[in-house]
This record gives C-alpha cells, structure tokens and sequence, in this order.
C-alpha cells in the first residue's frame, strides 16, 4: 500500500482531532499563517510562546486573526524555547513547533539531558514529500540533524523512519539506502553502509520491511531504470523511504527536489517523546502546514 498524500494526511489529522502545538518564537508570519490555517482547519490549538506585542502587530501586518490563540509571554530567546519545551513535557501542549528562534537555541532545549524531550534514542529529522509526477510520496532522512551518521546511527535513522512509513500507510515499508551508484565500492564508504544495512535487514533487524543499498536515486524511484540495470531488488523502483548517507545529500537531495520539481512538503523530527516540528525560515506556510498535520497524526503514536 502506498504511503497517503498530503490531502489523505490532513484527512486523517483532522479525524484525530485537535492537537495543541506549541511555538517558540512565534513571531514569524508564516509561522502565525500556517497556524491559523491548522487551527481553520480543526487539527490544532496554537500556543504561541514569545512577546505578546510582536505577535499581535505581526498578525496584523499579515491579516491573521489570533482567536483561538493562546499567547504565552516570553522575552528571552533561550526561555522561550525552554518554555514551550517544558509545556510539552508537562502535558501542556502536543507538539513542539520552531518559531522566530536559531535553530541551536530551538534544538538546545529540546535535547536538554534533563528537562528535553528525549526519549532514550537518536533524533532524526524525516522529510516527507508528494511527487505530482510520480503520484507517490517518499521520505527522506536524514537531512537536517545528524551530520555523519555511523552505520549504528544509520541504523536508528532507519528504525525512527519506519513507524512513520507504517502510520502513512505502508504495510511493508520499502528502504533504499542512497549512495551515488547503486555498486559496493570501498573506496565510497556509503556503499559500504548500504549493503551492510541490507544484510542486517534480511536478517530480521529491522522487522516487516524490505531494505536495499546501495542505491542510486534514479534506480530506487524508477522501476524502469533499475530493470534497465538488471536491479531486481524488490525495493528497486519501489522506495518509500529514502535514507541519505550524510545530512549534506539528504539535506540537498530534499531541497533540490522542493526548488526543481512539482512537490508538497512536510516534515518533522522523530525519535522524541513528542513530535518536533522543525523547519526553515524560508519554508512556507503551505510546507508548514503539512509539517503541522504530520505532527498531529503521529502525536502519542511514534
């Protein structure tokens, strides 16, 4: 079964019903804009955690109403993301969702050995992408956290993926661990790692999924380009989840795809004790939506 596309995700976000997400630093338009589409659309209760004043005049600018916003005030960077971490780890809100704050100040108060939002594994951030040319979605991970995974941490990666692909629908979900070409080079130590990954998931690491590597991008999407290969793989042409071998090819293969081709994205961070919704400043408010509704269907559930 194929993984859902972003108007089934919203489906069923809004079949769970409302989640309350939680923004440090919401002084950010299309973070204020995105929240009260979410909220228009009956999946979530926005927390905005920052300086009263600022939010107001900004919703403003931007034509957002705030009803049904409850405003937390907050002045100092660094509190404001402890604030909403803390609201989170209290019982307070659902999701944890990076407003007008760095990234390190956002990151920082979630990893926070004691007061964080850690749950005894590696965090990694899971991008989530509809192709309108291929009509499918794909996840790809891991482009915004982990730098140069090791294959232990690769194997995490994997792991906090695959619940994420079964909760969009896979029954069985197929993985293609990226590389540059689609052969074992010891000279290329990410195909090294693919096959390593697949022989560890043959041997019933990773439970009911098919994994496969080293792949290339065009023979794990393209079920023509791999026969054309002679890849016979049942993941080649089939993948669900792409896992890149660093935050730099995961990082530009999911940009790359955002600026060049007709995609919708979302995205958020799993392997926490509740979803983190972390994005770029330059995402829009679409993009930030979809990231919303992910956040509210795996709320409690990954």
């Amino acid at each position: 079964m194929a993984l859902m596309s972003f108007d089934e995700i919203h489906a069923a976000a809004r079949a769970r019903g409302k989640k309350r997400v939680v923004v440090a630093g919401a002084d950010d338009d299309t973070v204020l804009a995105a929240l009260s589409e979410a909220r228009a659309a009956g999946i979530v209760e926005p927390i905005a955690v920052g300086e009263p004043q600022r939010i107001q005049e900004l919703a403003a600018q931007v034509n957002v109403s705030l009803e049904g916003f409850k405003i937390v005030a907050v002045s100092a960077p660094d509190e404001v993301a402890r604030t909403a971490v803390r609201m989170v780890r209290g019982g307070a809100a659902d999701i944890y969702m990076k407003g007008n704050v760095p990234t390190s100040t956002f990151m920082h108060a979630a990893l926070d050995h004691n007061e964080g939002l850690r749950a005894g594994r590696l965090l990694s951030h899971a991008a989530v992408l509809w192709s309108e040319k291929l009509k499918r979605t794909f996840i790809i991970t891991d482009g915004g956290i982990n730098i140069q995974p090791s294959l232990e941490e690769k194997a995490a990666i994997l792991s906090n993926a695959l619940p994420l692909a079964r909760l969009l629908g896979s029954t069985r979900p197929q993985v293609a661990v990226m590389a540059a070409v689609e052969k074992v080079n010891d000279k290329m130590p990410a195909t090294v790692d693919a096959a390593k990954l697949s022989r560890m998931a043959a041997e019933g690491a990773f439970g009911a999924c098919d994994v496969g590597g080293p792949f290339a991008l065009d023979n794990a999407v393209s079920e023509e380009d791999a026969r054309k290969k002679g890849i016979t793989h049942p993941v080649a042409g089939h993948a669900e989840i792409m896992l890149a071998p660093d935050i730099h090819s995961g990082n530009l293969m999911a940009k790359a795809i955002m600026y060049f081709a007709e995609c919708s994205f979302g995205g958020i961070v799993v392997g926490s004790s509740a979803p983190i919704v972390f994005l770029s400043r330059a995402d829009t408010a679409a993009t930030r939506l979809n990231s919303l509704a992910l956040g509210v269907l795996t709320a409690g559930r990954l």
